[in-house]
């Protein structure tokens, strides 16, 4: 209760600054009024307007700071912002006290001045949290780009040098998103003014999946209707068309590339084939059956199997290497999870070649063994959750897995400097290294029949 209660007393900060701001402009305005008239401002109007902003100022610090600590703010501005604010603070309430000590009254008047000074820069920096970034100066920068454009191609100057996402997804996002999703205002823990923050992901999960425009939020927020309460820019902010979308579509199906196209990024790759169809041998089948291993086709079209042996947590490497073998060319998804199988068993793994998803917890496996599996072509998801790889799993992790896009490090035995050089390493990579859930092993996709026929009653 109480939390919520001070985040309550938080929220009333855009509401109580403005107060000091006013009082302090009246004050100003009044004291300018006298000193033309040359008649001093009656202590009787002058004192209690000294002492109104002296605490409303401390309403605005107080509330401010309990804002401030909330999810979606921070950076160098909320530390000006804050700075600021304080100070006037400070100043009005030196400025309603030295009205009472005889010695400090020539102070007052600097006093007064000092407020309406710093009160400008702060309120400055707190329009650019919430409106984003060069709010005030908008009009003249566009203002500006549309006289460029008139000129001609890059206004006449240079082109400019960058790949597709410096020189053409970068600037919408920067007109469109940054105001909210930005380094001083991250609403919804989003943040898209750099590559890291924007493959890191807001409080809902990653923001776009590279390659697949259709499955990421980012997207699907944009396309959303205006009036709808998820969509993004929300109502009442600009919006891009759907020329704009679509260039931001395309791009995330091109891989979501952040790199200088002409001088780092490949020749785009033509569309892979669809793999044939691969029909897993009947003995082998029945052979993953006996062991009690569940095996499902999980892409009639390809023969593509999930192979999980989380009913056999007794199997060991020759076992698991022999069931394996002859099924391997077809093995989408595995799980070895909390069986006694170890390196040798990755010896199979690695001759995978359409391997996604993989989870060795709980196994017996090393840093050295995942090394052969550094060259799987797909492998998306990786779990390590309680494997004692250790530190050198990072630099394993790091160099290979040319696919990998999301891996498990729990109780994996690699501490914080090796999970932040690995993120540092492949910044689009996600880390997961927080506790498991209570349930580590893999979740089954949703049941269904292998047949038309009816369910049995």
């Amino acid at each position: 209760m109480l939390d919520a209660a001070l985040q309550f007393v938080g929220r009333t900060h855009p509401m109580v600054l403005h107060l000091p701001i006013g009082i302090v402009a009246a004050l100003l305005a009044l004291e300018a009024l006298a000193l033309l008239r040359r008649d001093p401002l009656p202590r009787s109007v002058r004192a209690p307007l000294a002492w109104l902003l002296a605490a409303s100022a401390a309403a605005s610090v107080a509330s401010g700071l309990l804002l401030s600590s909330e999810d979606g703010y921070g950076g160098r501005t909320l530390d000006l912002h804050k700075w600021l604010g304080i100070a006037v603070g400070l100043a009005a309430a030196a400025c309603a006290v030295s009205l009472h000590i005889p010695r400090a009254r020539p102070l007052y008047g600097p006093l007064v001045v000092v407020c309406g000074v710093l009160i400008i820069p702060a309120g400055h920096f707190g329009a650019a949290m919430t409106h984003g970034e060069g709010f005030l100066t908008a009009p003249l920068r566009e203002h500006a780009a549309a006289q460029r454009s008139r000129e001609g191609p890059n206004g006449g100057t240079l082109p400019v040098a960058g790949g597709e996402y410096a020189t053409r997804i970068a600037p919408i996002f920067e007109r469109y998103c940054v105001s909210c999703h930005g380094e001083s205002t991250r609403k919804g823990k989003l943040a898209l003014h750099t590559p890291a923050a924007i493959m890191a992901g807001g409080a809902t999960g990653p923001a776009l999946e590279p390659r697949d425009a259709e499955a990421s939020e980012l997207v699907f927020r944009m396309r959303l209707p205006a009036d709808d309460d998820a969509a993004m820019p929300p109502k009442g902010k600009p919006r891009p068309d759907e020329a704009t979308i679509a260039l931001i579509a395309a791009w995330i199906d091109a891989g979501a590339n952040f790199e200088d196209d002409e001088q780092t990024a490949a020749p785009p790759a033509a569309p892979a084939p669809r793999p044939t169809r691969l029909e897993a041998p009947a003995e082998a089948l029945a052979a993953l059956h006996a062991a009690h291993a569940h095996v499902e086709v999980i892409d009639p079209a390809t023969g593509a199997l999930w192979v999980s042996f989380a009913s056999a947590p007794g199997i060991g490497d020759d076992a698991a290497r022999r069931l394996l073998a002859p099924v391997s060319p077809m093995v989408a998804e595995l799980s070895l999870a909390r069986t006694a199988i170890g390196d040798p068993t990755l010896d199979i793994v690695a001759d995978m070649p359409r391997l996604r998803v993989l989870s060795l917890a709980h196994t017996r496996c090393t840093a050295e063994g995942l090394g052969r599996l550094s060259a799987l072509p797909l492998l998306e998801v990786l779990s390590l959750a309680g494997v004692s790889v250790g530190e050198s799993a990072a630099r394993v992790l790091a160099t290979g897995f040319p696919a990998l896009r999301k891996v498990h490090v729990w109780d994996s035995g690699m501490d914080d400097a090796g999970i932040a050089q690995l993120r540092a390493a492949r910044p689009y990579l996600m880390v997961e290294s927080g506790q498991p859930p209570t349930d580590a092993g893999e979740p089954e996709p949703d049941f269904t029949f292998s047949s038309d026929a009816p369910p049995p009653s």
